[in-house]
């Protein structure tokens, strides 16, 4: 009988060297079993905005200040914003956006994580200006773009988190939502977005030139309510040098690719392995224990074969009455 051996994967932070500029994001499996081989991926961020002190607001914008945290509404006419500075161009291959809060807007309207280009003027809400780009993945499930004076809708029914009450999206507890958008020959690619760690895939290249001044959240318009406690933009530090360890020795090194990614595959060969993925460049780490767990094993026969069983224990008995009566 085989003996199969549960495991789990459980990822420790360790933040004794770790820096706010940078940050390790490993991806692996949950299982494994003993003498399975698994991968482990890994990427390298260097995270560039990390606030909700937004410091270029749309005029128009209500600020509603609740405590220490604040919300805000949209502008008129339409395309209210609150915006981070951002240079981004060819040298920077892909955006990792991240919004953490919660709204409240008609289904109609467009709040959600934006990026603006092009000949954008703040504080003038988008809906005041014509002559700039933008590329916005809104919370109420649509991509849309802005291009020579025109916006584009090529996608309207991608998911959304909240409950639609008479068209209005409502959303009662915190949300956590990611757009990742990468250059694509100049061009920007709007690959996956995520929905409280929920991965739904995009691949969307839009005509709208991979080069922004701005990137925040679009409030749209005074009937939206956005409430944002998390603000993060993250790019990757390509090719970046790294080592891991496996229970303290050495067992891989390399560089990452463009978009700071690595892997590394191993066999689960004991109960116990430590390993230490390190980029001893941006002085970061991250630390995943393999620990077993072995749990008890449970035979359940199928319904069937039990009764075809049964029958056989009672037509034998039977069998064994009348031969004795005989």
């Amino acid at each position: 009988m085989r003996l199969i051996l549960p495991f789990l994967l459980l990822l420790l932070v360790v933040g004794s060297i770790t820096t706010l500029s940078s940050t390790v994001v490993v991806n692996y499996p949950s299982s494994a079993y003993l003498g399975q081989e698994i991968t482990i991926h890994f990427q390298l961020l260097n995270n560039r905005i990390n606030s909700t002190d937004f410091p270029i607001i749309s005029s128009g914008v209500e600020v509603i200040h609740n405590g220490s945290e604040d919300a805000y509404t949209g502008a008129s006419p339409y395309g209210g914003y609150l915006l981070f500075p951002a240079n981004i161009s060819r040298n920077t291959t892909e955006l990792i956006v991240t919004f953490v809060g919660e709204y409240h807007t008609n289904y109609g309207n467009d709040p959600g994580i934006v990026l603006y280009g092009g000949n954008f003027k703040p504080p003038l809400p988008d809906g005041d200006q014509s002559n700039f780009s933008s590329v916005l993945i809104t919370f109420a499930g649509k991509l849309s773009y802005h291009i020579n004076g025109s916006w584009y809708y090529p996608l309207s029914s991608l998911p959304y988190y909240g409950t639609l009450i008479d068209n209005w999206l409502n959303v009662s507890t915190l949300v956590n939502y990611t757009v990742i958008s990468e250059e694509h020959n100049g061009y920007t690619f709007v690959k996956d977005m995520f929905i409280n760690g929920k991965e739904f895939v995009i691949n969307y290249l839009t005509t709208v030139p991979w080069s922004f001044s701005y990137v925040g959240i679009r409030t749209d318009t005074p009937n939206t309510l956005i409430m944002p406690l998390g603000f993060t933009l993250s790019s990757p530090l390509s090719h970046q040098p790294y080592v891991v360890y496996v229970n303290g020795k050495e067992y891989n090194s390399g560089y990452t690719n463009n978009l700071s990614q690595g892997s590394i595959s191993l066999k689960v060969s004991s109960l116990h392995e430590v390993i230490n993925i390190t980029f001893p460049m941006a002085h970061e780490y991250k630390i995943i224990t393999i620990s077993s767990s072995q749990g008890n094993v449970k035979v359940s026969y199928p319904i069937l074969p039990m009764t075809l069983l049964l029958s056989s224990v009672v037509l034998t008995v039977v069998s064994l009455i009348i031969r004795r009566k005989t």
